[in-house]
């Protein structure tokens, strides 16, 4: 209810499918039924997304452009049997609660008022950090390089809490998208529910509103396209309170991303913005200032990337 709660909040509607379908569509990690009804039924599901991409294709089709659909629904993976167990249970598939997302089309829906901006990677991001958020689990969710060969490898990310691997989330790939005759720009997500419930949760503690203002530093950063904007922001993150205390570094996000010819080929523009606020004492311009230099130092040691003016 957690994940389907954040997904109506986004604005998405909800699909249910069969939990079985053609092995063609799981490739090489399908399990066969052994009694099935038929070939397009002869499969237990390894993954939601074909039969989301379905949906997509059977909205397009009938000329809805802008799609916005999740689905909440078991995955069966193969397992090792154990040595003593029951030889009806040897057979019995892993059951995986997996939450699946599409996104498709226009931001807005269409809404004249609101202008005619595209979904992108920004909005599947921001919807599952929201399911993660309404789990409120200890650990902290992060995106990585992802491998996934159904994604384009330009937009793709695996999808952490702590160490564990929870899913993936990115554009579709063309190719891919060919095999269920979809023909927009997809961006689609998978995560492991069972995995977010069974993960310890963090305890809420209240605390009283900042009493110290705070001050912000922003810089942005042009580097080539394959490297990855987390471990840009995660180095901020580690590096940006130079000799001061680790903590009054508040907050690290991502303000802007541009490209275009005056960057260069293969360039990209990324504006962090680092927000300082000290816990015992207003802290001073000029150590904010020195920790600030000095990072700037540190990124152009550790990456090639060039400080924006």
């Amino acid at each position: 209810e957690r994940a389907r709660k954040a997904c109506f909040a986004y604005g998405l509607s909800e699909t249910i499918t069969y939990a079985f379908g053609k092995p063609g569509d799981y490739d090489k990690e399908a399990l066969r039924l052994l009694n099935p009804l038929g070939e397009d039924f002869s499969a237990l599901r390894t993954t939601l997304l074909p039969d989301l991409l379905k949906t997509v294709s059977h909205n397009l089709r009938h000329g809805q452009r802008d799609i916005r659909i999740f689905e909440v629904g078991t995955t069966f993976h193969a397992r090792q049997a154990a040595s003593d167990e029951d030889e009806k249970n040897r057979l019995l598939p892993t059951e995986d609660l997996r939450l699946g997302v599409c996104l498709v089309g226009g931001r807005f829906q269409g809404r004249w008022y609101q202008g005619k901006e595209e979904t992108d990677f920004s909005d599947l991001a921001g919807l599952i950090d929201n399911v993660l958020e309404n789990f409120g689990c200890a650990e902290s969710g992060r995106r990585v390089a992802g491998q996934d060969a159904r994604f384009n490898p330009y937009c793709r990310a695996e999808l952490l809490l702590g160490e564990e691997v929870l899913g993936v989330a990115g554009q579709l790939h063309p190719e891919y998208l060919e095999r269920f005759d979809v023909d927009a720009n997809v961006f689609c997500a998978e995560l492991s529910l069972s995995k977010l419930l069974s993960a310890s949760k963090q305890v809420l503690h209240y605390v009283p509103l900042e009493r110290l203002p705070g001050t912000q530093r922003d810089v942005a950063l042009v580097a080539s396209n394959t490297i990855h904007a987390e471990d840009l922001r995660s180095f901020i993150e580690q590096h940006a309170a130079g000799d001061m205390p680790a903590e009054v570094v508040e907050d690290v996000t991502i303000f802007d991303v541009f490209s275009g010819q005056s960057l260069g080929e293969d360039k990209v523009s990324i504006g962090f913005s680092i927000y300082y606020r000290g816990r015992e004492r207003t802290l001073r311009d000029d150590e904010v200032g020195q920790a600030f230099d000095n990072l700037l130092k540190k990124l152009e040691m550790k990456f090639p990337v060039e400080v924006r003016a």
